[in-house]
């Protein structure tokens, strides 16, 4: 099988596979164990989160580890809202963020004023309306930096400036973007991402957390992280996160040149099809590429490709077995036929060329029977 769904997860790069293995081993005390296999424990969970904060350009105590991010999208929010009762009851979201933070907002619309903000064609956010809407008193404003469905990217930098402007919170997920374009957290108060999207394995995640920002644990215990999320550290897998952002920091430049050359090439071969609308655009994340074929579903799309030796995604991996069409392409298109139809195809540095190629001639091969 080709696999062309890495903004769902990614394998584990071998290097960091060895190194966890060896952790695992080697080093499998409990790192809040005062004992000397604890001790050495926590000497590689400190390591770990100061590469990591050193990588993104923040402060060591700012990181906490959590087990993904939804756990860090669901730590931020909650959190906030616990600990800014006297900021109000208003919260902005775009309408197209990932489902762990669309589903989390829904069950607050009872007690908050939920404002959904809209996107433009290119399924980005306004910065005008934006303005428009913090001039009322907002606590929290969620934004994620890249889509995960049609790579569209937000000025997180500038959104976060005007937030500060309006003395609104801002909370970005970054999982899409970190460690492959530039992510400048300096006016982000709140941001989060996962391991499992950075070759790395599955269960651990971050919530970057500025000083100067509070908020309420979801749960107590023994104290971790600072007292804001309790419960034993999985540390190795902390450890093998900061090693896979590093090794793709190392070769961000080089990695995003290489997949703009495959965007590109997926864009021009299926252009001119009159049964495909792309729903990514140029200038979006080239790492994913969206797009719709108008005579079929998605799931018929998915299955189809599936049978032609192919991995890819519909909705977001976290939505796909209870949606029936993307809310995302409905937001950007306003079209139920362009959401029904959607395929999202993800790609890495490990994907190869002629991958692309055999793609877009299944595609046209499908299209045809």
């Amino acid at each position: 099988m080709i696999y062309l769904d890495y903004a769902a997860t990614t394998p584990i790069n071998k290097e960091v596979y060895d190194s966890y293995c060896k952790l695992l081993n080697n080093y499998y005390a409990n790192s809040a164990s005062i004992h000397k296999m604890g001790l050495k424990a926590n000497e590689f969970l400190e390591a770990s989160r100061e590469s990591i904060a050193n990588l993104i350009k923040v402060k060591k105590e700012e990181i906490i580890f959590t087990s993904g991010a939804t756990e860090s999208n669901t730590l931020a929010i909650q959190g906030i809202l616990s600990s800014y009762k006297n900021k109000g009851k208003r919260i902005i979201v775009s309408s197209i963020e990932h489902p762990s933070i669309i589903n989390l907002v829904k069950t607050l619309e009872q007690d908050y004023e939920i404002v959904y903000l809209g996107v433009n064609q290119d399924g980005k956010i306004d910065l005008e309306e934006l303005e428009g809407l913090l001039r009322k008193p907002t606590v929290l404003v969620s934004i994620m930096h890249v889509n995960n469905e049609v790579g569209s990217i937000n000025e997180i930098d500038k959104i976060g400036k005007l937030c500060h402007k309006y003395s609104a919170i801002f909370h970005s997920d970054i999982t899409q973007s970190i460690g492959k374009i530039d992510c400048d957290l300096s006016n982000v108060d709140l941001a989060s991402f996962s391991s499992h999207k950075l070759f790395a394995p599955k269960g651990s995640g971050v919530l970057v957390k500025k000083q100067n920002i509070k908020i309420t644990p979801l749960f107590y215990g023994g104290g971790q992280e600072n007292n804001l999320r309790a419960g034993t550290s999985n540390y190795p897998n902390c450890v093998s996160m900061a090693k896979a952002l590093r090794l793709l920091m190392e070769k961000k430049k080089e990695n995003y040149i290489y997949i703009d050359k495959l965007w590109n090439k997926l864009y021009e071969g299926l252009k001119d099809n009159e049964l495909i609308f792309i729903n990514s655009k140029k200038g979006c994340s080239p790492y994913i590429f969206n797009f719709s074929v108008l005579t079929l579903t998605s799931e018929v799309l998915v299955h189809s490709l599936e049978n032609e030796g192919f991995c890819v995604s519909t909705v977001s991996a976290c939505g796909s077995k209870i949606s029936k069409g993307s809310y995302v392409i409905k937001s950007i298109t306003n079209n139920d036929k362009y959401a029904s139809s959607s395929i999202r195809v993800s790609l890495a540095s490990i994907t190869k060329e002629e991958d692309i190629d055999k793609f877009i001639e299944a595609i046209k091969k499908i299209i045809r029977k």
